[in-house]
């Protein structure tokens, strides 16, 4: 396999990008079902869910949320990187 390298500064790299990177919408429709059962079990279950998906998505090892030590300034900081779009659409879900 021959490795190809875009430029972001180059002609026709929006084109070249979107045709090695094809998106379906129907796809989105199922990541955001999929990211809202979460978020729906997370708020039922609370500490539970959470470390049942740290567990499953990231391979986490800790016993406890506590363990996982996500200060309070990382979380927000996090929170400001994912943007107003998936802010709102977390609380919406």
């Amino acid at each position: 396999m021959k490795l190809r390298r875009l430029v972001s500064a180059d002609a026709g790299f929006r084109a070249a990008l979107e045709a090695l990177t094809p998106f379906d919408a129907a796809d989105d429709r199922k990541v955001v079902e999929t990211v809202r059962a979460i978020i729906a079990d997370v708020r039922a279950r609370r500490d539970v869910a959470v470390l049942e998906y740290a567990r499953r998505f990231d391979r986490a090892k800790f016993q406890s949320v506590a363990q996982a030590g996500i200060a309070a300034d990382r979380a927000r900081a996090a929170g400001a990187a994912a943007g107003r779009a998936a802010r709102s659409a977390a609380k919406g879900a």
